[in-house]
């Protein structure tokens, strides 16, 4: 099996295609740890959500949004029926608003 490297691509090109990304629970730490992660640059950050179990994604989103400036954020999974629809598409605006695009839900 041969490598890139075999294959004649060059190392920048290689490295280029690969994103890093971590998943974080929503807690205290969040918005430093999303700091963190664009320092070492990373890609994306991405949060859980469950509401019994984890603080508000909404509000650590929000938070790692104004915190940081190129690192994409996402919701690892968003549970529909823990929050009304209206809750949930303000929620969403308002973060994709503060961090100039950078948020994906799932």
């Amino acid at each position: 099996i041969g490598t890139f490297r075999d294959a004649g691509v060059p190392d920048s090109l290689f490295m280029a295609a690969l994103e890093l990304s971590c998943g974080l629970p929503p807690g205290p730490d969040f918005a430093g740890l999303a700091v963190l992660a664009e320092e070492l640059g990373y890609a994306r950050v991405w949060i859980f959500d469950s509401a019994p179990l984890w603080e508000d994604v909404f509000v650590h989103l929000a938070l790692a949004a104004t915190r940081t400036s190129r690192i994409g954020l996402g919701t690892a999974v968003l549970i529909p029926k823990q929050r009304s629809v209206m809750a949930m598409a303000s929620g969403l605006a308002t973060i994709h608003r503060l961090s100039g695009g950078r948020l994906r839900a799932c």
